[in-house]
């Protein structure tokens, strides 16, 4: 392996003298070609005898620069809906800030020899706006992870984006249907509990975030918003999903071997751009960005901004059409 980049480094050091000798050796020519020129010494009948000296020495000037220029980048994936990937996320982004103007701010709360922002009212309103602004970071990174063939570390953030959405159709049909449930309060009470009940020592600290099962959270989300579909089966293909995504999160040999290929085979721990699996997670993205506008536009409604909803509803329709997929429940697809 040493020997490889040993190899490899002194293959770089050539080209870069070669390229510094081209144009060094082809400034010389034309310098010597225009001077001739210059002096009288050279009328047009040397010029054109001399014709190839001029392009050889034009050529050599001209080669490092025309070779950078040529050089082939390395591939980026391109997804088939970035302007739309582009503009969904700038719409996101201000809905996020309008329906965060909307609560009461956050406010400086004292900790250790600082200070910390947080929002002391802990609002059911307030727990959707941090859900929808990690939505919007969660996208942002996972498009850049695609676009470097990190599909590993994409696949993680997937499962992030999951549950984010599950957060958000939670606590917003509890607006929607003005219920707060004892699972709500729980939920609340866990998510904004602090990590340390004695952040001057963290490691005595006794407190323990309580874990609110995630099943409940989706029964009730496919209970309340699962309109023509079983509720059983949403609750049945939302787990299992997850339960694959569980793999990359924690690095299952499976899933780590997808990554494993080629010729000769090996790891593609620099990513896997120009490997088969670049269109299947491409694709994927499309469908998080989906899920991720109709989850805004039901937020909104939860606020009451039947405006922002539209827009929202609209900008799915535009996405869906855009991507040529019906993404409606199975018994109102056209058959």
């Amino acid at each position: 392996m040493l020997e490889k980049k040993q190899e490899r480094a002194s293959l770089r050091l050539f080209k870069v003298v070669f390229a510094s000798l081209a144009a060094g050796v082809g400034t010389v020519l034309l310098g010597v070609f225009f001077a001739l020129v210059v002096a009288g010494n050279a009328g047009i009948g040397f010029i054109f005898d001399n014709s190839a000296v001029l392009v050889l020495g034009s050529a050599l000037l001209w080669f490092p620069f025309v070779r950078h220029r040529l050089k082939r980048p390395r591939p980026r994936a391109q997804t088939f809906m970035d302007d739309l990937f582009i503009q969904a996320l700038g719409d996101m982004e201000i809905a996020l800030h309008d329906l965060a103007g909307t609560v009461p701010p956050p406010q400086k709360v004292p900790f250790r020899d600082h200070f910390v922002y947080r929002y002391v009212e802990q609002t059911t309103q307030q727990a959707i706006v941090q859900k929808l602004a990690r939505t919007i970071t969660g996208l942002y990174a996972a498009r850049v992870l695609l676009d470097h063939g990190l599909v590993q570390e994409q696949i993680v953030l997937h499962r992030v984006l999951d549950e984010l959405q599950e957060d958000i159709l939670f606590l917003s049909y509890s607006l929607i249907r003005k219920e707060v449930t004892d699972l709500h309060k729980r939920y609340l009470a866990a998510f904004y509990e602090e990590e340390y009940d004695n952040p001057e020592n963290p490691v005595e600290s006794t407190q323990k975030r309580p874990m609110i099962p995630r099943k409940k959270i989706r029964a009730y989300v496919a209970q309340v918003g699962g309109e023509g579909i079983d509720p059983s089966r949403t609750v049945h293909v939302t787990g299992s999903i997850s339960k694959s995504y569980s793999g990359f999160v924690h690095a299952a040999s499976p899933q780590v071997m997808d990554m494993y290929g080629g010729d000769p085979p090996h790891f593609h721990v620099r990513g896997m751009l120009r490997t088969q699996r670049m269109a299947e997670h491409a694709d994927d993205l499309c469908n998080y960005f989906f899920r991720a506008i109709c989850s805004f536009g039901i937020a909104a409604a939860a606020f009451g901004d039947q405006s922002l909803c539209d827009n929202f509803v609209r900008l799915r329709d535009k996405f869906a059409e855009a991507e040529g997929k019906d993404y409606g429940p199975p018994d109102q697809k056209e058959t």
